[in-house]
């Protein structure tokens, strides 16, 4: 009688390459994965705005005799006066025109570089011409949002508004020739005029040459802000 001899097959065991080989990401994944500087750009893009922001709400309202420490100024206040800089140096294109270029080419270079290098990584074996290409036209593409697509979604808000609300109002006048009057009743009397800068505790209102500090929670006037002339003999009297 003979014996029969059965063969277990062995397992073929799973190394740390072929492992490595089956989890590596591959096609749009492995794209993705490359940009995890994403969010790192759109924080440091943000904190400039900020700090922008920042500096333009101080300057504006140095001019009318507010510190900028008195208010409260949230982080998206911040980032909208930011924006609003960024409208302002825009429109303005005929006076900062080599400044905005100057902007606009050193982020152009920055997003090819951070495309390419993500397209790189990603598609090794690419032709670097077509990995050239691409990068400078998300490059490009991607400053030009940056730059022009804020302006764009405030333009847009703004007409949105003259289309849904001041026609309803019966204006059909531009904004330019808008004029805006808020009125507050406090203690000694209403104020009327134009609104300076507000927060959650007080309110800046201009009315004439005065520029009034009111509480928003009991309505009094803090502090007024008078703008003068210098008179020619005040200005002597300095001199001397």
């Amino acid at each position: 009688m003979t014996k029969k001899r059965w063969d277990i097959p062995k397992r073929t065991q799973n190394t740390p390459q072929a492992s490595a080989q089956q989890e590596a990401p591959l096609g749009m994944g492995k794209l993705i994965e490359q940009f995890k500087w994403f969010p790192a750009l759109a924080l440091l893009i943000n904190g400039l705005l900020a700090g922008t922001g920042y500096l333009f709400i101080a300057g504006f309202l140095a001019k009318v005799g507010i510190d900028v420490a008195e208010l409260e100024i949230s982080l998206p206040s911040l980032l909208l006066y930011g924006y609003i800089f960024t409208l302002d140096t825009t429109s303005a294109i005929e006076s900062a025109g080599p400044a905005l270029f100057t902007v606009a080419l050193v982020l152009t270079g920055l997003f090819v570089w951070l495309f390419y290098t993500a397209l790189n990584g990603a598609y090794p074996n690419q032709n670097d011409w077509f990995r050239i290409i691409l990068s400078l036209s998300l490059g490009t593409v991607s400053a030009v949002l940056l730059l022009l697509g804020p302006a764009w979604i405030f333009n847009s808000g703004g007409a949105n508004a003259m289309r849904s609300e001041l026609i309803k109002m019966h204006i059909s006048s531009t904004d330019a020739q808008l004029t805006r009057t808020h009125s507050i009743n406090t203690p000694d009397g209403p104020i009327q005029g134009s609104l300076v800068i507000a927060d959650q505790r007080y309110t800046y209102l201009r009315s004439g040459n005065v520029v009034y500090k009111i509480a928003n929670d009991s309505q009094t006037v803090v502090r007024a802000i008078t703008f003068t002339p210098a008179s020619t003999d005040e200005e002597n009297e300095g001199e001397g």
